[in-house]
């Protein structure tokens, strides 16, 4: 059984006696729901139960600690003898007992890296074989004894672990075996409550509701908010969108409606500005050059300008 699970029911035990005033939870004198007299032997009850229970998952998070605790031990003990492996191959270089890619050859096939690399088991064994082949070489001797202690003090240090391990399950296994009596006490209680608590739902409800603690809080997905000075979304799609226009829609934008080409367009653009507007009507009729007069006898054309001149008539004796 998972170690969280078996600490919800803690904590939920903790809320049922502290909301009846049997355990100090923070719960304020006046929020305290008073219990009948004889609902009073049902608390009485799981309090005793609950109070062993809480016990034994003391013993449970003391053993815990204590093996974390030797755990970090047998790291620090694996580091010291990782630290000896090194010293120990730079001064068999040094005395020219091996090369520097492959130091300990004469003395193991295992290259440095895979010496550190060993699991803490294989390591005990394996690398005081390789010091009891060297125990007679004089110029790696001091580097033979500090890697030798720091071998000890890792044998040690795993020796204590295992034994912090052992306690720890054992402590663990005594809590959830006592699970199913706390289990039994309140569900007892509950039937006791019930019949006290028969014409008060509510307060059954109140007593026996979930810790806060383990209620897990409602996730709310709330809608990103825009940081200041960023476009809106319709302005940023509107700006996408003249970025995106090319030469020919500019084009085809600039075009009149009476659907001439973009050349026509132009030129008649160009003539128009050529071409200077009358300022007024006046102005207009004085550019103008004055009609000329029709000579008589002589048909010509109409006077530009004007209406055309009357024809005399002929009389007939």
């Amino acid at each position: 059984m998972k170690a969280k699970y078996t600490r919800n029911h803690r904590e939920y035990g903790n809320a049922i006696l502290g909301r009846l005033g049997e355990l100090d939870t923070g719960i304020p004198p006046g929020e305290v729901i008073q219990v009948p007299s004889g609902l009073k032997p049902a608390v009485a009850a799981f309090l005793a139960t609950h109070l062993a229970y809480g016990a034994l998952c003391d013993a449970a998070d003391a053993a815990r600690l204590t093996r974390d605790e030797s755990l970090q031990g047998v790291s620090s003990a694996a580091t010291a003898v990782a630290n000896g492996i090194d010293a120990l191959a730079v001064a068999a270089v040094t005395a020219g007992l091996g090369t520097r890619t492959a130091p300990l050859k004469t003395y193991t096939n295992l290259s440095v890296t895979a010496l550190k690399k060993l699991k803490y088991g294989r390591m005990s064994v394996v690398i005081p074989q390789v010091l009891a082949k060297m125990r007679n070489v004089r110029q790696v001797k001091p580097q033979v004894d500090a890697l030798k202690k720091a071998i000890a003090a890792l044998a040690t240090a795993l020796a204590g672990y295992s034994r912090a391990q052992t306690k720890f399950q054992q402590a663990m296994k005594k809590r959830d075996a006592y699970l199913p009596t706390w289990q039994r006490a309140l569900d007892l209680f509950k039937l006791e409550a019930g019949v006290a608590w028969f014409d008060a739902p509510e307060t059954m409800e109140a007593v026996f509701a979930p810790a806060p603690a383990l209620v897990e809080p409602a996730v709310k997905h709330q809608a990103k908010k825009q940081p200041p000075g960023d476009n809106p979304p319709a302005q940023e799609q509107a700006k996408r969108g003249k970025k995106g226009k090319g030469k020919k829609a500019k084009e085809e934008e600039a075009a009149p409606e009476s659907g001439s080409t973009p050349e026509e367009a132009a030129k008649e653009s160009e003539t128009a500005e050529a071409k200077p507007a009358p300022a007024t009507a006046a102005a207009a009729t004085e550019s103008e050059p004055p009609p000329e007069k029709a000579k008589p006898g002589k048909k010509g054309p109409p006077p530009k300008g004007g209406a055309p001149a009357p024809r005399k008539k002929r009389a007939h004796g």
